[in-house]
């Protein structure tokens, strides 16, 4: 193998490509060990500083179909920075794509192209990158389609590629051609995107007679998408249902807001599962009726969060006051939570480690008394305001009563994104952090726990005892209650 060259300098065009065809000379191309090889050899030619302000002819060096594989290979198997520059080099040669045609001179679209495996292999950046494969595969007449039924026009939708998306539009593609292999549409691409979903996309296929409220294989309209397509609650999806709603009521085709899918379930239940507050609210905002809603069921409520050892943290806070407030909103709405809902919360905390053993609760506590007293913690915790005119500092000094008062759940989440508890003194913040989830957390524990309790001891102690048993238990042991009148039930 042979030693890999690097090419920091600046050279001409003349030279790029004599290097670059002396490369492809060497190379038998159907011996795939010598494709991948030279692929390795190329990476770090195309990092040189070139200029390419005449074009490099690379038909000259390869055939079309090496150039597929180049491009291909670059999107689905090198490493994020190689894949990058294949394709900015490709892109910046001023190749163009030229389809096969059948004998009546007509584009053969059933192809599978790099564009296609963009959207296997999800890369966060990929967008902009994608925009430069549109350079090379510039035919819009062409919409090529892999054996999925994938097409360019969708990952065009798929990652918010307006410009693309309006000239396919503008050529007379169908807004709602469907990916064979999930019965997605375009809006469906638009709406599961990773990206923030871009609102002129949207506009566009609307206003060229896209369906809004079109059912793919899982009998998911693109609102369903939007409310269930992430577990992270994306600044941008809130104001995307607001936008499809108003733009559907507009152009005279209204989004169904309490369409269900083949599993019966509600984009409202799909945002309550995903814990996305701000998202329920618009939908509510939006007519979708609170009377026919029933809360997510353990098997997917929450599915998809995920927490490692090394996330504990922000991510934590932010997660329990998450699901916490999507309770706080629902409720102002006039929903009534069951205990069949309010135990699926508290497994949800647990298979998260949200509940802590006493052990560590009581040593949390006594840590916390202690920095209270502590004047470098006072000074560091009083600068971090958790809400206006109460500070961290006074905010640890509460009880889990008073801070029901002045602390609500909605209120914690905010604070949550800020992630300023990093802001104080060093190794304090972990134990903080445990206390102030108990506090915030045990409002609603032991509003549920007192009639599981009550229906343990079979009515036989009063309710005021109850009541004194539970002030003592801590949260852990507060679910264990929950859950063992459950399994009884």
């Amino acid at each position: 193998m042979m030693e890999m060259e690097y090419y920091p300098y600046r050279f001409s065009t003349l030279d790029l490509f004599d290097r670059v065809k002396s490369l492809r000379e060497k190379v038998n191309w159907q011996v795939v060990k010598e494709r991948r090889e030279f692929i390795r050899q190329l990476y770090p030619l195309t990092r040189g500083d070139y200029d390419f302000q005449s074009p490099i002819n690379l038909r000259e060096i390869f055939r079309k179909e090496e150039i597929d594989w180049l491009l291909s290979e670059a999107v689905k198997s090198l490493e994020l920075h190689e894949g990058e520059a294949i394709i900015e080099f490709v892109s910046c040669s001023g190749y163009k794509d030229e389809p096969d045609v059948d004998e009546d001179g007509k584009p053969l679209l059933r192809r599978t192209t790099a564009i296609h495996h963009a959207t296997r292999r999800w890369i966060s950046d990929w967008s902009l990158k994608v925009g430069r494969l549109f350079e090379v595969y510039d035919r819009f007449d062409a919409n090529y389609v892999d054996e999925s039924g994938l097409s360019h026009f969708h990952v065009a939708c798929k990652f918010r590629r307006v410009d693309v998306v309006q000239k396919f539009l503008e050529l007379g593609h169908d807004p709602n051609c469907l990916w064979t292999e999930t019965g997605d549409a375009p809006l469906h691409m638009t709406m599961s995107s990773p990206f923030d979903c871009k609102k002129s996309t949207i506009r566009a296929l609307l206003s060229k007679g896209a369906e809004p409220n079109l059912a793919n294989k899982e009998g998911s309209t693109p609102l369903h998408v939007i409310c269930k397509r992430d577990v992270n609650e994306i600044p941008s999806d809130e104001a995307v249902v607001r936008f499809f709603s108003q733009i559907g009521r507009e152009i005279g085709r209204p989004v169904r807001v309490d369409a269900r899918d083949k599993l019966g379930r509600t984009p409202l239940q799909w945002a309550v599962a995903r814990c996305k507050p701000s998202v329920i609210d618009a939908l509510l905002n939006h007519g979708a009726k609170m009377s026919n809603f029933v809360f997510p069921t353990e098997d997917y409520f929450g599915e998809g969060f995920e927490l490692e050892n090394d996330n504990w943290g922000d991510y934590t806070l932010i997660l329990a006051s998450r699901v916490l407030t999507v309770i706080e909103r629902l409720e102002k709405r006039g929903y009534e939570l069951d205990r069949a809902g309010a135990l699926t919360i508290m497994k949800f905390f647990a298979k998260h480690n949200l509940f802590q053993k006493s052990a560590v609760l009581d040593q949390s506590s006594r840590r916390v008394r202690r920095w209270l007293d502590n004047q470098k913690f006072a000074i560091e915790s009083k600068r971090v305001t958790v809400k206006p005119s109460l500070s961290f500092y006074e905010l640890m000094q509460l009880r889990a009563e008073e801070v029901e008062k002045v602390f609500a759940f909605s209120d914690c989440y905010k604070f949550a994104k800020m992630k300023k508890l990093n802001e104080l003194p060093p190794g304090t913040s972990w134990i903080c952090l445990v206390h102030l989830i108990e506090l915030m957390s045990r409002k609603f524990c032991r509003r549920w726990a007192l009639d599981p309790l009550l229906e343990l001891t079979s009515y036989q102690l009063p309710i005021l005892c109850c009541e004194k048993i539970i002030e003592k238990l801590k949260n852990e042991s507060l679910f264990t209650i929950c859950l063992a009148a459950a399994d009884r039930a």
